[in-house]
């Protein structure tokens, strides 16, 4: 995710983009043409570069997403691994203790 600053300055630049878009409508309203298409120039050289950058950042965001959800899985299976081999020791370990009673004369 960009920092707080990126964030605000792109937040920013919506809001201008935007406004100007407004003020270009309200200008074409009161038919001046001239003001009306330089302010909705100016509006739409804010907006469409920032929401290219923004579609580019989700799929960033959304790739390291991707990643570090792929390294906790793969985290989880190396848990799970060790969860099962522990569970073999001991059970081997019960069986050997098992084997050595039934080698024992009860009597004893």
């Amino acid at each position: 995710m960009p920092d707080a600053k990126t964030q605000r300055i792109v937040g920013w630049l919506v809001f201008v983009g935007v406004l100007s878009t407004c003020f270009g409508c309200g200008l074409l309203w009161q038919n001046q043409v001239n003001a009306a298409v330089i302010m909705l120039v100016v509006a739409e050289l804010i907006i469409i570069p920032t929401f290219i950058y923004l579609t580019r950042t989700r799929r960033r965001l959304k790739k390291v997403a991707r990643i570090k959800e792929t390294e906790q899985l793969n985290a989880l299976a190396g848990v799970g691994d060790m969860v099962d081999s522990s569970r073999n020791t001991e059970a081997e370990g019960d069986n050997t203790t098992g084997q050595s009673r039934q080698g024992q004369d009860p009597t004893s």
